[in-house]
Formats: C-alpha cells, sequence, structure tokens
C-alpha cells in the first residue's frame, strides 16, 4: 500500500489538531499530500447558537476558516506541497465523508474524541460513524505525535482481509517494528472438560492450533521490512489484543461487518 493523499479532519479541539499533527508527520515521512476538513454547525444550528445577528455569523465563520489556515500554515513547512483544506456545513461524519468522495485518500485521519474513564473503549460519534461506513483505512488518533510511530500490534484473525491490515500498517508507521498477534482459543473447551476429556488432551490440541496459528503468521509476514514478530496466544481476542495494546503506540485491526459496537 502507497500512501499519496491523506485527508484528516479535525474540530478545532485539542484532539483534533492532534489528529492533524500526526496526519502531517505521517504525510512528510511518506511525501503524501494532505488535505484538513472541518465541518460547521447546518446553518439553523448556527443562528440558534448565536442568535440571528448576521455579524456574529459572519465572524464565526471567519474565526473558523482563519484557525484551519493557521492550521495549514504550521504544517506547511513539513510537507513536500502545503496542505489544502475545506470547510462544509452539516453533521460531521457527513462532511468528512463528502470530503473523502471528493479527495479520494489513501487513510482518512480522525481524533477519538472519548473523553472521562470510559475513553479507553469508546469512540466519539463521529469517528465511530466512520469507522461504520469508511471504505479507506482509517486512522484513529487518541495523543498529541511526539514521534512517528515505532512499535505496532497489527492483530488478525487469520482472515481474507489481513493481509491488507497488514500493508495498512506498514505504510502508516514506516519503519517501525510490527508485531503480528493472533489470539485463538479452542471452541468448546469448557464442555469437553465437562464431558471427562482430559486435560493433556486439551492442551495438546491447543499446542496444535498455536504451531498452526504461528505457521500462518510466518506465511503472512515473509518478504517485509523489517520482518513482524510473531504471537499466538491462547485467549478471547478482546482480552489478549487490550492486553497486549499497552506494549505499543499503534494497533491496527480489520473492521467486521456489523454495528459499529
Amino acid at each position: 500500500m502507497k500512501l499519496e493523499r491523506i485527508l484528516a479532519a479535525t474540530d478545532l479541539s485539542t484532539q483534533g489538531d492532534d489528529s492533524v499533527r500526526r496526519a502531517a508527520l505521517i504525510a512528510a515521512r511518506a511525501g503524501a499530500t494532505l488535505r484538513l476538513v472541518h465541518a460547521l454547525p447546518r446553518e439553523a444550528m448556527l443562528r440558534e447558537f448565536l442568535g440571528t445577528d448576521e455579524a456574529w455569523v459572519q465572524g464565526f465563520r471567519a474565526g473558523t476558516t482563519a484557525r484551519l489556515q493557521s492550521l495549514a500554515d504550521e504544517l506547511a513547512p513539513r510537507l513536500r506541497t502545503p496542505p489544502q483544506w475545506t470547510v462544509a456545513s452539516g453533521r460531521a461524519h457527513r462532511v468528512i465523508m463528502d470530503a473523502a468522495a471528493d479527495v479520494a485518500p489513501d487513510l482518512l485521519v480522525v481524533g477519538a474524541q472519548g473523553e472521562g474513564r470510559s475513553a479507553p473503549l469508546f469512540l466519539g460519534g463521529t469517528a465511530a460513524k466512520l469507522l461504520l461506513h469508511s471504505v479507506v483505512p482509517i486512522l484513529v488518533v487518541r495523543a498529541a505525535p511526539a514521534t512517528p510511530y515505532r512499535s505496532v500490534l497489527v492483530a488478525t484473525d487469520l482472515g481474507p482481509r489481513a493481509p491488507t491490515v497488514l500493508g495498512a500498517a506498514h505504510a502508516v508507521a514506516q519503519g517501525a517494528s510490527i508485531t503480528l498477534l493472533n489470539a485463538f482459543h479452542a471452541p468448546h473447551e469448557t464442555r469437553l472438560r465437562w464431558h471427562g476429556v482430559a486435560e493433556a488432551s486439551i492442551e495438546a490440541r491447543r499446542e496444535r492450533d498455536r504451531d498452526a496459528a504461528q505457521a500462518r503468521l510466518r506465511d503472512l509476514a515473509a518478504g517485509l521490512d523489517p520482518v513482524p514478530a510473531i504471537q499466538a496466544v491462547h485467549g478471547h481476542p478482546n482480552t489478549v489484543i487490550l492486553e497486549a495494546a499497552n506494549a505499543h503506540d499503534m494497533v491496527a485491526v480489520g473492521r467486521h461487518s456489523g454495528t459499529a459496537w
């Protein structure tokens, strides 16, 4: 996968601007162009918030465009070409998707926007809707970018999308060390114990599953530079991935069909 066009969305909050700065860091390393997008409230909502005074409304819009231009000017020295930016009115995820249809980016970058104690588990509404509907890879940024990504966890179920997820992670985090992780657990282990199957037999089956997963991970990693480390860990994916994620500064996973949950 080659990154040529990156689209970064910001609501002009601290986290939103952090996501744009991360996008600029990636664009600079990849030699990609960068487009910024911001969604203004819809006209009726804007006037409800600011009142009917046209000067207030125009001042708000002018302040928004000035803020985006300032952000673009800040990022320009790092990039091959100065970033362009777009402002449109409407619901944020729709504005961003419209911009993506126009730009055809190879990567879409957004802020997580989750706050409070639940922040590690839940995304803001815009990020969640984009993850549900986007057909391009999305990078969800939680922290200010101090350095390029150095350690990446690619969690895979070894399904047909695994090479795509690995390729995207490799492109976004150029030069970073990559760990390929597969969480496996033999189905019906508890039921086997209930039926008196010896623990040694269950453990032997588990080791066969581990060996098979490691072989498939090695095949998936073949040809990459640097060569990824591989881990096949017994356990439920939700638990295994969350525990492993703490040792890395980026996590790449594939999206399954279904709801945002």
